[in-house]
């Protein structure tokens, strides 16, 4: 495949690179594909062992004068040891504790039904955020941080601990947009193109604390919305679950350690806990 009898490891960097791109132009899907995936675990490996990264780019695992926040107390159920048949009794059981198993948990054990979340990640409090990078890429995403597609053409991140993607997104909230609404009301689902739907969305974002009162714009994206407002396009800030909190760390993917964010792990699941849910994590 590469044209050489020597392995690849034995070439020099000059070969390897041209044997990469004669595979990412090859005519044979397979190697393009093989090409992509190389590029991109490279690009991931580089990124988080460089030692040369943080000195260049000034980033810090941890934010510059770090406090750790208050976490919620969790409870979780523990199995003992055995191959005996454990068992639970319940109304509910929510697989998955980020955005969607954490509103239902809450809606649902305050209603007064008896829920148990389930998660296959681990919950991290606060004291234990942010993660350095390549601690966080095992611990906090799901396979080590990209899960690439069948066809290798777009590699997504996957949040995989206590809180799924609202523990390390950049707490920003996008509402529903509403030519996404009108599609979904044209296949049979009215409530998306209602005032009802708008209520749930507020309801939410108040719960959360999602609003622009606290962004503080970095110089680059300064230079977007002051390059929008001349050409005359529509741009505008997007809103922040921090309460109104300014949120400038930039750790937000390696989880939130002064606990202002308010995902699922801050803000649902404890609501849910109040209410009478149970939890279990590291469940298969």
């Amino acid at each position: 495949l590469t044209g050489y009898w020597s392995p690849v490891t034995q070439q020099p960097v000059k070969n390897r690179e041209a044997i990469i791109k004669s595979w990412s132009q090859s005519r044979l899907p397979s190697l393009r594909m093989l090409a992509k995936a190389l590029v991109t675990t490279a690009h991931k490996a580089h990124a988080m062992s460089s030692p040369y990264f943080g000195s260049l780019s000034g980033y810090t695992d941890v934010p510059v004068n770090w406090k750790a926040g208050d976490g919620y107390d969790y409870k979780f159920i523990q199995v003992g040891s055995g191959d005996g048949v454990h068992e639970i009794s319940t109304d509910v059981v929510i697989v998955g504790s980020g955005c969607g198993g954490g509103v239902s948990a809450k809606n649902l054990a305050e209603a007064g039904h008896k829920v148990i979340v389930v998660d296959k990640g681990y919950y991290f409090p606060p004291s234990q955020l942010p993660m350095p990078q390549s601690a966080g890429a095992k611990y906090l995403y799901d396979h080590g941080g990209v899960t690439m597609t069948d066809n290798t053409s777009a590699g997504i991140a996957s949040g995989g601990a206590w809180g799924g993607g609202g523990t390390v997104n950049w707490s920003v909230c996008f509402r529903l947009q509403d030519f996404v609404r009108e599609e979904w009301a044209a296949k049979g689902l009215p409530l998306f193109r209602s005032s009802e739907f708008d209520d749930c969305q507020d309801r939410v974002w108040d719960f959360i604390g999602a609003s622009k009162s606290g962004i503080r714009h970095n110089h680059r994206n300064q230079v977007l919305l002051n390059g929008s407002s001349k050409l005359g396009w529509k741009a505008d800030a997007v809103e922040q679950n921090t309460a109104s909190k300014e949120h400038y760390c930039g750790q937000c993917h390696l989880a939130c350690g002064s606990a202002e964010k308010r995902g699922p792990a801050v803000a649902w699941l404890p609501a849910a806990g109040e209410a009478g849910a149970e939890f279990m994590e590291g469940f298969e």
